[in-house]
């Protein structure tokens, strides 16, 4: 959020390194957001085993 305000909607002066930084924000925020999320789906899946997936689930019905 900070960079989106920094970038686009800020109408004071900045140094042009700082509106930079703010515009490469608006990219690596979410981007951090996004491999955050998939670190953690990996660590619950390690923790809990491939057992609990979906796949596994659905396969344990059929049978």
């Amino acid at each position: 959020m900070t960079g989106i305000y920094g970038a686009y909607l800020y109408n004071g002066q900045m140094p042009i390194a700082l509106l930079v930084a703010m515009h490469s924000l608006t990219i690596l925020g979410p981007t951090l957001i996004k491999i955050g999320y998939v670190m953690r789906l990996l660590a619950q899946y390690r923790i809990r085993g491939p057992e609990t997936t979906v796949g596994a689930c659905l396969q344990a019905i059929a049978v």
